[in-house]
């Protein structure tokens, strides 16, 4: 083999090389920044979402009757929350306030997407489908879904801390047999 051959070899395996460790570290890196979302974690996240907007729905209605003068005493807030679990009326005022942060802040994260895909369909003068998004506006939607899956875990939480471990077991066990239907 002559001196220009090993030159070619020696500069085809480094590359070669290079290619592997930058495809093994980019493996690396994505699973140690996003950990696997289990079957599990997407049910809880599913029916705690579902729990909080029934909440600001009952929000919704609650501001309608006040509004209207028919509700002076905010009885229907009271009387609606306390049926979640047979909740108090102060564990019902704190579950009202943390599930209608957390809809607010999945509904920021959804207008984020939404103006994101908005842009793109002017810019590109086509709408947005598997097949015209770019890997960036593709990544750009997994981050903001995992966003607004992390922000609904995190309300979880804050629910779980708010209302004591026993209390939010019996939450708990109300949002999996209710909400699950």
């Amino acid at each position: 083999m002559d001196d220009k051959s090993k030159v070619s070899l020696f500069a085809f395996a480094t590359l070669f090389g290079i290619c592997v460790l930058a495809t093994s570290l980019g493996a690396a890196a994505q699973t140690t920044s996003q950990p696997t979302i289990t079957k599990d974690d997407f049910d809880t996240y599913r029916l705690y979402y579902s729990l909080f907007k029934r909440v600001q729905g009952v929000e919704i209605l609650a501001q309608r009757s006040e509004a209207r003068g028919t509700d002076p005493h905010h009885d229907t807030r009271r009387i609606m929350l306390k049926e979640f679990g047979n909740l108090s009326d102060q564990e019902g005022e704190i579950l009202r306030k943390i599930a209608l942060d957390a809809v607010a802040k999945t509904n920021a994260l959804r207008q984020q997407w939404k103006d994101a895909a908005d842009a793109f369909q002017q810019q590109n003068k086509a709408p947005l489908t598997g097949k015209t998004i770019t890997p960036q506006l593709r990544q750009q939607k997994q981050h903001i879904e995992r966003q607004r899956f992390q922000t609904t875990v995190d309300h979880i939480s804050q629910l779980k801390a708010a209302l004591g471990a026993a209390r939010f077991q019996q939450l708990d066990s109300w949002v999996r047999t209710e909400m699950h239907n």
